[in-house]
Protein backbone atom coordinates (compact mmCIF):
# COMPACT_ATOMS: atom_id res chain seq x y z
CA UNK A 1 0.00 0.00 0.00
CA UNK A 2 1.13 3.54 -0.79
CA UNK A 3 0.59 4.65 2.82
CA UNK A 4 3.06 2.00 3.99
CA UNK A 5 5.89 3.26 1.81
CA UNK A 6 8.82 4.87 3.63
CA UNK A 7 9.49 8.50 2.75
CA UNK A 8 13.20 9.18 2.48
CA UNK A 9 15.18 12.38 2.83
CA UNK A 10 18.67 12.07 1.32
CA UNK A 11 21.47 14.48 2.21
CA UNK A 12 24.87 14.96 0.57
CA UNK A 13 26.72 18.17 -0.46
CA UNK A 14 28.01 16.86 -3.80
CA UNK A 15 26.98 14.66 -6.74
CA UNK A 16 28.20 11.32 -5.37
CA UNK A 17 24.76 10.02 -4.36
CA UNK A 18 22.82 10.67 -7.57
CA UNK A 19 22.50 6.93 -8.22
CA UNK A 20 21.01 6.50 -4.73
CA UNK A 21 18.58 9.37 -5.24
CA UNK A 22 17.51 7.95 -8.59
CA UNK A 23 16.88 4.55 -7.03
CA UNK A 24 14.55 6.06 -4.43
CA UNK A 25 12.84 8.26 -7.02
CA UNK A 26 12.11 5.26 -9.26
CA UNK A 27 10.61 3.42 -6.30
CA UNK A 28 8.54 6.51 -5.37
CA UNK A 29 10.28 6.65 -1.98
CA UNK A 30 12.13 9.96 -2.36
CA UNK A 31 10.71 12.87 -0.38
CA UNK A 32 13.62 15.30 -0.77
CA UNK A 33 17.29 15.38 -1.73
CA UNK A 34 19.31 18.11 0.01
CA UNK A 35 22.59 19.05 -1.67
CA UNK A 36 24.96 21.94 -2.38
CA UNK A 37 25.05 22.85 -6.06
CA UNK A 38 22.44 21.19 -8.23
CA UNK A 39 22.31 22.77 -11.66
CA UNK A 40 18.86 24.07 -12.56
CA UNK A 41 19.42 26.15 -15.73
CA UNK A 42 16.10 27.98 -15.40
CA UNK A 43 16.99 29.39 -11.96
CA UNK A 44 18.10 33.02 -11.86
CA UNK A 45 21.17 32.13 -9.79
CA UNK A 46 22.74 30.34 -12.75
CA UNK A 47 21.92 33.07 -15.27
CA UNK A 48 24.95 35.00 -14.03
CA UNK A 49 27.12 32.41 -15.81
CA UNK A 50 26.03 33.99 -19.12
CA UNK A 51 27.97 37.09 -18.09
CA UNK A 52 31.30 35.21 -17.81
CA UNK A 53 33.98 35.45 -20.53
CA UNK A 54 33.52 32.76 -23.17
CA UNK A 55 36.28 30.39 -22.00
CA UNK A 56 35.28 30.69 -18.34
CA UNK A 57 31.60 30.30 -19.22
CA UNK A 58 32.26 27.09 -21.15
CA UNK A 59 34.38 25.66 -18.33
CA UNK A 60 31.76 26.59 -15.72
CA UNK A 61 28.86 25.14 -17.69
CA UNK A 62 30.78 21.90 -18.21
CA UNK A 63 31.34 21.66 -14.46
CA UNK A 64 27.69 22.52 -13.73
CA UNK A 65 26.43 19.84 -16.10
CA UNK A 66 28.14 17.29 -13.88
CA UNK A 67 25.93 18.53 -11.06
CA UNK A 68 22.72 17.55 -12.79
CA UNK A 69 21.06 14.32 -13.85
CA UNK A 70 18.20 14.77 -16.26
CA UNK A 71 16.59 11.59 -14.92
CA UNK A 72 16.08 13.24 -11.53
CA UNK A 73 13.02 15.31 -10.71
CA UNK A 74 14.51 18.66 -9.70
CA UNK A 75 11.30 19.57 -7.87
CA UNK A 76 12.38 17.06 -5.21
CA UNK A 77 15.84 18.60 -4.88
CA UNK A 78 16.70 21.30 -2.35
CA UNK A 79 20.05 22.91 -3.21
CA UNK A 80 22.23 25.48 -1.45
CA UNK A 81 24.29 26.95 -4.33
CA UNK A 82 25.04 30.34 -2.80
CA UNK A 83 26.83 28.83 0.18
CA UNK A 84 28.60 26.28 -2.01
CA UNK A 85 29.93 28.91 -4.43
CA UNK A 86 31.05 31.19 -1.60
CA UNK A 87 33.04 28.43 0.01
CA UNK A 88 34.69 27.51 -3.29
CA UNK A 89 35.85 31.10 -3.71
CA UNK A 90 37.19 31.33 -0.14
CA UNK A 91 38.97 27.98 -0.48
CA UNK A 92 41.14 29.49 -3.25
CA UNK A 93 42.94 31.64 -0.69
CA UNK A 94 45.83 29.98 1.13
CA UNK A 95 44.84 31.36 4.53
CA UNK A 96 41.48 29.59 4.23
CA UNK A 97 42.74 26.22 3.02
CA UNK A 98 41.31 23.35 5.00
CA UNK A 99 43.44 20.55 6.51
CA UNK A 100 43.33 17.66 4.08
CA UNK A 101 42.67 13.99 4.55
CA UNK A 102 45.76 11.75 4.54
CA UNK A 103 45.40 10.98 0.81
CA UNK A 104 44.81 14.63 -0.09
CA UNK A 105 41.51 13.72 -1.75
CA UNK A 106 39.59 16.76 -0.57
CA UNK A 107 39.86 19.94 1.47
CA UNK A 108 36.19 20.31 2.32
CA UNK A 109 36.01 19.18 5.93
CA UNK A 110 34.62 22.47 7.23
CA UNK A 111 32.22 22.80 4.31
CA UNK A 112 30.81 19.34 5.00
CA UNK A 113 30.16 20.29 8.61
CA UNK A 114 28.44 23.54 7.72
CA UNK A 115 26.35 21.80 5.07
CA UNK A 116 25.39 19.16 7.61
CA UNK A 117 24.22 21.88 10.01
CA UNK A 118 21.93 23.45 7.39
CA UNK A 119 20.63 20.03 6.37
CA UNK A 120 19.82 19.21 9.99
CA UNK A 121 17.83 22.45 10.30
CA UNK A 122 15.90 21.63 7.14
CA UNK A 123 15.21 18.14 8.47
CA UNK A 124 13.93 19.54 11.78
CA UNK A 125 11.36 21.76 10.06
CA UNK A 126 10.50 19.36 7.20
CA UNK A 127 6.77 18.83 6.71
CA UNK A 128 5.60 16.22 6.23
CA UNK A 129 8.31 14.59 8.24
CA UNK A 130 10.32 11.87 6.47
CA UNK A 131 10.36 8.40 7.96
CA UNK A 132 13.96 7.64 6.94
CA UNK A 133 17.00 9.93 6.85
CA UNK A 134 19.68 8.70 4.44
CA UNK A 135 23.07 10.37 4.84
CA UNK A 136 26.66 9.78 3.76
CA UNK A 137 29.75 9.22 5.87
CA UNK A 138 31.60 12.41 6.75
CA UNK A 139 28.75 14.84 6.11
CA UNK A 140 25.76 14.02 8.31
CA UNK A 141 26.56 13.72 12.04
CA UNK A 142 24.34 16.67 13.07
CA UNK A 143 21.55 15.44 10.79
CA UNK A 144 21.68 11.94 12.28
CA UNK A 145 21.42 13.40 15.79
CA UNK A 146 18.44 15.54 14.73
CA UNK A 147 16.73 12.59 13.06
CA UNK A 148 17.11 10.41 16.13
CA UNK A 149 15.64 13.13 18.34
CA UNK A 150 12.65 13.22 16.01
CA UNK A 151 12.24 9.44 15.97
CA UNK A 152 13.30 9.12 12.32
CA UNK A 153 15.15 5.98 11.23
CA UNK A 154 18.73 6.80 10.17
CA UNK A 155 20.65 5.06 7.39
CA UNK A 156 24.32 5.87 6.78
CA UNK A 157 25.96 5.14 3.44
CA UNK A 158 29.65 4.34 3.93
CA UNK A 159 31.34 4.65 0.52
CA UNK A 160 34.91 3.82 1.60
CA UNK A 161 36.75 1.48 3.96
CA UNK A 162 37.25 3.16 7.34
CA UNK A 163 40.08 2.86 9.84
CA UNK A 164 42.94 2.85 7.33
CA UNK A 165 44.01 6.49 7.54
CA UNK A 166 47.19 5.78 9.49
CA UNK A 167 48.30 3.33 6.81
CA UNK A 168 47.92 6.04 4.17
CA UNK A 169 49.91 8.47 6.29
CA UNK A 170 52.79 5.99 6.46
CA UNK A 171 52.54 5.49 2.69
CA UNK A 172 52.87 9.24 2.20
CA UNK A 173 55.95 9.35 4.43
CA UNK A 174 57.60 6.46 2.56
CA UNK A 175 57.08 8.31 -0.71
CA UNK A 176 58.87 11.34 0.73
CA UNK A 177 55.79 13.54 0.49
CA UNK A 178 56.01 14.89 4.03
CA UNK A 179 55.72 13.76 7.63
CA UNK A 180 52.66 11.77 8.72
CA UNK A 181 49.82 13.61 10.42
CA UNK A 182 47.31 12.43 12.94
CA UNK A 183 44.31 11.13 10.96
CA UNK A 184 40.97 12.86 11.52
CA UNK A 185 38.27 10.20 11.33
CA UNK A 186 36.51 10.54 14.67
CA UNK A 187 33.50 12.29 13.12
CA UNK A 188 32.94 9.38 10.73
CA UNK A 189 33.28 6.93 13.60
CA UNK A 190 30.57 8.79 15.53
CA UNK A 191 28.25 8.65 12.51
CA UNK A 192 28.86 4.93 12.08
CA UNK A 193 28.10 4.11 15.70
CA UNK A 194 25.09 6.41 15.92
CA UNK A 195 23.24 5.42 12.74
CA UNK A 196 20.52 2.76 12.93
CA UNK A 197 21.65 0.99 9.76
CA UNK A 198 24.58 1.15 7.36
CA UNK A 199 24.82 0.59 3.61
CA UNK A 200 28.13 -0.49 2.08
CA UNK A 201 29.04 -1.60 -1.43
CA UNK A 202 31.59 -4.25 -0.55
CA UNK A 203 32.56 -6.86 2.00
CA UNK A 204 35.76 -4.91 2.75
CA UNK A 205 33.81 -1.78 3.71
CA UNK A 206 31.29 -3.78 5.73
CA UNK A 207 34.06 -5.48 7.68
CA UNK A 208 35.71 -2.13 8.43
CA UNK A 209 32.58 -0.76 10.14
CA UNK A 210 32.02 -4.01 12.02
CA UNK A 211 35.57 -3.62 13.36
CA UNK A 212 34.47 -0.23 14.71
CA UNK A 213 31.83 -1.91 16.86
CA UNK A 214 28.76 -2.00 14.59
CA UNK A 215 26.64 -5.13 14.87
CA UNK A 216 26.72 -7.19 11.66
CA UNK A 217 22.92 -7.35 11.42
CA UNK A 218 22.85 -3.54 11.03
CA UNK A 219 25.08 -3.61 7.95
CA UNK A 220 23.82 -4.23 4.40
CA UNK A 221 26.06 -4.87 1.38
CA UNK A 222 24.71 -3.57 -1.93
CA UNK A 223 27.24 -3.85 -4.79
CA UNK A 224 27.09 -1.17 -7.46
CA UNK A 225 25.89 -1.65 -11.01
CA UNK A 226 27.12 -0.97 -14.52
CA UNK A 227 25.45 0.02 -17.76
CA UNK A 228 26.47 -2.98 -19.85
CA UNK A 229 25.12 -1.30 -22.99
CA UNK A 230 27.68 1.54 -22.69
CA UNK A 231 30.64 -0.68 -21.81
CA UNK A 232 31.03 -3.62 -24.14
CA UNK A 233 33.93 -5.85 -25.15
CA UNK A 234 35.52 -5.67 -28.55
CA UNK A 235 36.08 -8.81 -30.56
CA UNK A 236 38.68 -10.70 -28.55
CA UNK A 237 42.11 -10.10 -30.00
CA UNK A 238 43.92 -12.91 -31.75
CA UNK A 239 47.61 -13.33 -30.90
CA UNK A 240 50.03 -12.00 -33.50
CA UNK A 241 53.48 -10.52 -33.44
CA UNK A 242 52.31 -7.03 -34.34
CA UNK A 243 49.69 -6.69 -31.59
CA UNK A 244 50.72 -4.31 -28.82
CA UNK A 245 49.83 -5.51 -25.31
CA UNK A 246 47.93 -2.71 -23.57
CA UNK A 247 47.31 -2.35 -19.85
CA UNK A 248 45.08 0.40 -18.46
CA UNK A 249 44.55 2.04 -15.06
CA UNK A 250 41.58 4.35 -14.45
CA UNK A 251 41.26 6.54 -11.38
CA UNK A 252 42.49 9.68 -9.67
CA UNK A 253 46.24 10.14 -9.91
CA UNK A 254 46.78 9.85 -6.15
CA UNK A 255 48.77 7.42 -4.04
CA UNK A 256 45.64 6.03 -2.37
CA UNK A 257 44.92 4.34 -5.69
CA UNK A 258 48.24 2.45 -5.60
CA UNK A 259 49.20 3.75 -9.03
CA UNK A 260 52.85 4.05 -7.96
CA UNK A 261 53.01 0.29 -7.36
CA UNK A 262 51.71 -0.30 -10.87
CA UNK A 263 54.26 2.09 -12.36
CA UNK A 264 57.11 0.41 -10.48
CA UNK A 265 55.94 -3.07 -11.55
CA UNK A 266 55.63 -1.92 -15.17
CA UNK A 267 59.10 -0.37 -15.10
CA UNK A 268 60.67 -3.55 -13.74
CA UNK A 269 58.82 -5.78 -16.22
CA UNK A 270 59.94 -3.76 -19.25
CA UNK A 271 57.70 -5.82 -21.54
CA UNK A 272 58.43 -5.65 -25.27
CA UNK A 273 55.71 -4.23 -27.52
CA UNK A 274 53.53 -3.06 -24.64
CA UNK A 275 51.88 0.12 -23.40
CA UNK A 276 50.53 1.30 -20.03
CA UNK A 277 47.84 3.99 -20.04
CA UNK A 278 46.90 6.02 -16.95
CA UNK A 279 43.42 7.55 -17.23
CA UNK A 280 42.07 10.01 -14.68
CA UNK A 281 42.23 13.53 -13.34
CA UNK A 282 45.61 14.96 -12.43
CA UNK A 283 44.23 18.22 -10.97
CA UNK A 284 44.04 16.66 -7.50
CA UNK A 285 45.26 17.85 -4.11
CA UNK A 286 48.42 15.74 -4.57
CA UNK A 287 50.54 17.70 -7.08
CA UNK A 288 53.79 16.64 -5.40
CA UNK A 289 52.92 12.96 -5.88
CA UNK A 290 52.00 13.48 -9.53
CA UNK A 291 55.24 15.31 -10.29
CA UNK A 292 57.21 12.60 -8.49
CA UNK A 293 55.58 9.91 -10.64
CA UNK A 294 56.11 11.86 -13.87
CA UNK A 295 59.78 12.32 -13.04
CA UNK A 296 60.52 8.85 -11.69
CA UNK A 297 58.65 7.00 -14.46
CA UNK A 298 59.09 9.37 -17.39
CA UNK A 299 58.54 7.69 -20.74
CA UNK A 300 57.09 4.41 -19.50
CA UNK A 301 53.39 5.33 -19.46
CA UNK A 302 50.81 7.34 -21.39
CA UNK A 303 48.87 9.87 -19.30
CA UNK A 304 45.41 10.61 -20.71
CA UNK A 305 43.73 12.74 -18.02
CA UNK A 306 40.00 13.08 -17.46
CA UNK A 307 37.64 11.58 -20.03
CA UNK A 308 33.88 11.27 -20.42
CA UNK A 309 32.00 7.97 -20.38
CA UNK A 310 32.09 7.38 -24.13
CA UNK A 311 35.82 8.11 -24.28
CA UNK A 312 36.43 5.79 -21.33
CA UNK A 313 34.43 3.02 -22.99
CA UNK A 314 36.63 3.32 -26.08
CA UNK A 315 39.86 3.23 -24.05
CA UNK A 316 38.72 0.15 -22.14
CA UNK A 317 37.70 -1.60 -25.34
CA UNK A 318 41.14 -0.95 -26.79
CA UNK A 319 42.98 -2.42 -23.77
CA UNK A 320 43.98 -6.03 -23.01
CA UNK A 321 43.92 -5.92 -19.19
CA UNK A 322 42.77 -3.58 -16.43
CA UNK A 323 45.01 -3.04 -13.40
CA UNK A 324 43.79 -1.32 -10.23
CA UNK A 325 46.10 -1.95 -7.22
CA UNK A 326 44.24 0.47 -4.94
CA UNK A 327 45.19 0.77 -1.27
CA UNK A 328 41.77 1.95 -0.18
CA UNK A 329 38.31 2.10 -1.78
CA UNK A 330 34.74 1.28 -1.03
CA UNK A 331 33.82 -0.41 -4.27
CA UNK A 332 35.37 1.19 -7.34
CA UNK A 333 32.72 1.46 -10.07
CA UNK A 334 35.38 1.58 -12.77
CA UNK A 335 36.14 -2.09 -12.06
CA UNK A 336 32.55 -2.97 -12.97
CA UNK A 337 33.03 -0.99 -16.20
CA UNK A 338 36.26 -2.82 -16.97
CA UNK A 339 34.53 -6.17 -16.40
CA UNK A 340 31.69 -5.16 -18.72
CA UNK A 341 34.33 -4.26 -21.32
CA UNK A 342 35.58 -7.84 -21.23
CA UNK A 343 38.91 -7.11 -19.52
CA UNK A 344 40.72 -9.42 -17.10
CA UNK A 345 41.13 -7.34 -13.94
CA UNK A 346 44.03 -7.29 -11.49
CA UNK A 347 42.74 -5.72 -8.28
CA UNK A 348 43.34 -5.68 -4.53
CA UNK A 349 40.83 -6.76 -1.85
CA UNK A 350 40.75 -3.11 -0.80
CA UNK A 351 39.34 -2.19 -4.22
CA UNK A 352 36.03 -3.66 -3.02
CA UNK A 353 35.34 -5.20 -6.41
CA UNK A 354 33.24 -8.18 -7.44
CA UNK A 355 36.16 -9.83 -9.24
CA UNK A 356 36.61 -13.51 -8.39
CA UNK A 357 40.25 -14.53 -8.06
CA UNK A 358 41.36 -16.74 -10.93
CA UNK A 359 38.05 -16.38 -12.80
CA UNK A 360 37.70 -12.82 -14.14
CA UNK A 361 41.20 -11.81 -13.12
CA UNK A 362 43.33 -11.82 -10.01
CA UNK A 363 43.08 -10.42 -6.50
CA UNK A 364 46.51 -9.45 -5.17
CA UNK A 365 47.76 -8.06 -1.85
CA UNK A 366 48.21 -4.32 -1.56
CA UNK A 367 51.71 -2.83 -1.82
CA UNK A 368 53.11 -6.01 -3.41
CA UNK A 369 55.08 -5.23 -6.57
CA UNK A 370 56.36 -8.82 -6.90
CA UNK A 371 52.91 -10.43 -7.10
CA UNK A 372 51.64 -7.60 -9.31
CA UNK A 373 54.47 -8.25 -11.77
CA UNK A 374 53.74 -11.98 -11.76
CA UNK A 375 50.07 -11.49 -12.60
CA UNK A 376 50.73 -8.95 -15.35
CA UNK A 377 53.38 -11.20 -16.85
CA UNK A 378 51.04 -14.21 -16.75
CA UNK A 379 48.39 -12.35 -18.73
CA UNK A 380 51.00 -10.90 -21.09
CA UNK A 381 52.32 -14.38 -21.92
CA UNK A 382 48.92 -16.08 -22.28
CA UNK A 383 46.52 -14.58 -24.83
CA UNK A 384 44.15 -17.53 -24.45
CA UNK A 385 43.99 -16.94 -20.68
CA UNK A 386 43.17 -13.28 -21.37
CA UNK A 387 40.35 -14.26 -23.70
CA UNK A 388 38.92 -16.79 -21.25
CA UNK A 389 39.02 -14.35 -18.33
CA UNK A 390 37.67 -11.57 -20.56
CA UNK A 391 34.60 -13.62 -21.46
CA UNK A 392 34.07 -14.48 -17.79
CA UNK A 393 34.47 -10.79 -16.91
CA UNK A 394 31.64 -9.80 -19.24
CA UNK A 395 29.33 -12.47 -17.82
CA UNK A 396 30.17 -11.35 -14.29
CA UNK A 397 29.38 -7.72 -15.10
CA UNK A 398 25.98 -8.70 -16.50
CA UNK A 399 25.02 -9.90 -13.02
CA UNK A 400 25.38 -6.38 -11.65
CA UNK A 401 22.89 -4.10 -13.36
CA UNK A 402 21.75 -0.75 -12.00
CA UNK A 403 18.21 -2.16 -11.97
CA UNK A 404 19.38 -4.85 -9.55
CA UNK A 405 21.07 -2.19 -7.40
CA UNK A 406 17.94 -0.03 -7.32
CA UNK A 407 15.66 -2.95 -6.43
CA UNK A 408 17.95 -4.12 -3.64
CA UNK A 409 18.31 -0.65 -2.13
CA UNK A 410 14.53 -0.09 -2.18
CA UNK A 411 13.94 -3.53 -0.63
CA UNK A 412 16.26 -2.67 2.25
CA UNK A 413 14.45 0.61 2.88
CA UNK A 414 11.17 -1.28 3.27
CA UNK A 415 12.94 -3.70 5.60
CA UNK A 416 14.31 -0.97 7.90
CA UNK A 417 11.29 1.33 7.87
CA UNK A 418 10.09 2.17 11.41
CA UNK A 419 7.38 0.05 13.02
CA UNK A 420 5.38 3.18 13.80
CA UNK A 421 5.45 4.31 10.15
CA UNK A 422 1.74 5.02 9.88
CA UNK A 423 1.78 7.00 13.10
CA UNK A 424 4.69 9.16 11.85
CA UNK A 425 3.02 9.78 8.50
CA UNK A 426 -0.17 10.95 10.19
Amino acid sequence: MESLKPKILVSHPANNPYYVVLAFQKAALLQRFITGIYYKPHKSFYKVVDMFPVSLRQHTLKALERRRWKQLNDKLIVSMPYFDFLFRILAKFSFFRIPRRPDGSYSWLIYNRLFDYFASVYLYFAHPRPTIFYGFEGACLASIKTAKRLGITTVLDVPIVLGRAQMLELEKEQLGLGPPHQPVEFRSYKEVRLADYLITASEATAQSVIELGVKPDKVFIVPFGVDASKFQPAAFKQPNVSHKFKAIFVGQFIYRKGVHYLLEAWKQLNLPNSELTIVGPSDTDSPAFIELMRTRYAGIFVEVGSVNQSELAHLLTDADIFVFPSLLEGSARVVYEALASGLPCIVTPEAGSVVQDGVEGYIIPIQDVVVLKERIRMLYDNPELRRRMGRAARLRAEEFTWERYEDELARIMFQVQPDNLNKQQS
